[in-house]
Formats: C-alpha cells, sequence, structure tokens
C-alpha cells in the first residue's frame, strides 16, 4: 500500500513538473468559453519533414444568414494556434523603440468580394482591436536567470506557434479555394460567400511576465504585464519570410485575454455582415 501511494505521489509530482498541467489548464479555459478545442494536433514541419504537434487549436466561428436563401450571406472564422510552455524562469518582452513598431499582420484571407472594398483583412481586424491597443510591440523574449548555455524555450515556442498557424491557415484556406473565381478548383455552382479566414498564433506561459524598455535617460524600465505581442522574423527555404505578431499571454489572465478578443471579433463581425447586406 505505501509503494503505491508514493507511486501515486511521485505520478503526480512529475506531471506538475512538466508543461502538461499547463496545457490542460489553457484548454479548460477556452473549453469554458465555448471555444472549439484540438489538443495536440499534428502537421508536418515544411524543414524538417517530419510531424510535429501543436498543443491547442482554437477557434470560434460567426455566420450571418440569408432568410431568403438559408445561406451565409458572410463568414468569419478566427482560430488561435496555441503553444503552451511552463518555465521557471520569468518571460521578458524586450519593447521595441516606438519609432520601430510594426505594422498589423496575421495570418487572414479574404473571398475576392471583399478586396476591392477591404482590401487588408489584417489591417482591417488589426483597427480599434486589443492589439491595436496594447500600442506596443516587442522584438523578443529574455528568459530571466537562465543560464547562457541552457535552451531557450521561448524561441522554441515563437516559432512552434508561427509553423503550426502558418499549417493551419493553409489548411483552412483551401477550403475555401472552390468558391475563388480565379482558382483552378473554382466550382461556379458554389456561391461565392464573402468569407474571411484569420489565424492568430499565440503562446501561453505559465510563468511571471514582464516587458522592459530603455527609457530615454538610458535607464531600464520592467514592467509585469498580462500579455504582449512578439514582432516575430522568421523564413526559410520552405517558409516565406515575414514578420509574423505572435501574442503571448500569461496563463493566468488567458481568460480575460479572450474575453477581449471576443469582444472585437463581434464587432468586426457585425461590421462585415452589415458591409456585405448593403453590397
Amino acid at each position: 500500500m505505501g509503494d503505491s501511494q508514493n507511486l501515486h505521489r511521485k505520478i503526480e509530482e512529475d506531471i506538475r513538473k512538466t508543461g502538461f498541467i499547463s496545457e490542460m489548464q489553457a484548454t479548460r479555459i477556452f473549453l469554458n468559453r465555448k471555444w472549439d478545442v484540438q489538443v495536440s494536433g499534428a502537421y508536418t514541419d515544411r524543414d524538417s519533414g517530419k510531424d510535429r504537434e501543436y498543443d491547442i487549436l482554437a477557434g470560434c466561428e460567426y455566420f450571418d444568414f440569408d432568410e431568403g436563401t438559408d445561406g451565409p450571406i458572410v463568414e468569419l472564422y478566427f482560430e488561435m494556434c496555441v503553444e503552451v510552455k511552463k518555465s521557471k524562469y520569468p518571460w521578458v518582452l524586450l519593447k521595441k523603440p516606438s519609432h520601430m513598431y510594426g505594422g498589423p499582420n496575421l495570418f487572414s484571407g479574404s473571398l475576392h468580394a471583399f478586396q476591392d472594398s477591404i482590401e487588408n483583412a489584417s489591417l482591417f481586424m488589426f483597427t480599434e482591436s486589443p492589439w491595436q491597443d496594447k500600442g506596443w510591440f516587442a522584438y523578443g523574449i529574455h528568459e530571466a536567470f537562465k543560464k547562457p548555455n541552457e535552451h531557450s524555450s521561448s524561441y522554441d515556442a515563437l516559432m512552434s506557434a508561427y509553423k503550426a498557424a502558418q499549417e493551419i491557415f493553409d489548411w483552412r484556406t483551401e477550403i475555401f479555394v472552390p468558391k475563388w473565381p480565379d482558382s483552378k478548383l473554382h466550382n461556379p455552382t458554389i456561391k461565392p460567400n464573402p468569407s474571411h479566414v484569420l489565424v492568430r498564433p499565440v503562446v501561453v506561459v505559465d510563468a511571471p511576465l514582464y516587458s522592459a524598455e530603455l527609457l530615454p535617460n538610458g535607464s531600464s524600465k520592467a514592467n509585469k504585464i498580462e500579455w504582449g505581442i512578439v514582432d516575430f522574423r522568421f523564413g526559410t527555404p520552405n517558409y516565406p519570410t515575414r514578420v509574423c505578431q505572435i501574442d503571448v499571454v500569461q496563463l493566468d489572465f488567458l481568460n480575460k485575454y479572450l474575453e477581449s478578443v471576443e469582444e472585437h471579433l463581434e464587432q468586426k463581425f457585425h461590421a462585415l455582415s452589415n458591409f456585405a447586406l448593403k453590397n
């Protein structure tokens, strides 16, 4: 009996040392908010040719239906590719100087019906959003107190979130390909409903999260934060070089972060729906 209890205790301690508990907590938050959730899905890494796992794929879909045809007037599909990391080190987002701020950037695609009027779905979704309200971007992450020879879990997390988001975006846009008139797979029997596919890479960290910046007088300043945005530049022969914005969210504030994102999506969806009704 004693050996069994000791084994039970050791297993629980071992699990808590890993990131599995953190993943379960993040998954529960998405599920409680009624997002569609897939856990530990696989995709093929274009660089290595090997299968990789993403931790969480969470999505929400918005439709507005035409009462006459019972078909959608407009569709908005938003997904987050989430990498969850548990760290014994605080993560510090290194702020860019204001003149280095990047522009809006997420994996986004729009059906041709909106391209003339809403040329950049990424810019459209960024305007008046939690991402714009944040007001700053980071150019990298410092793992405080980590020894120089220790592996960087933050960079791995950013890269994994980027690659997963790229693959998921490609998969989702393929769903809409038969509707695009300029596509070789275009099917004229499918009504080209205005459709938007938006994918946001996100890293959820189970560790203290800070920002750090250099002040005009040359001193530095660190602040504890709930979440921030990293401009992540990545590119290989198999992945297009781009600066992709990746949200880094502290686990304890994930629910609050999702609430603000949902409010924004609702507002943008109504704007798209009203636009579709007028055109």
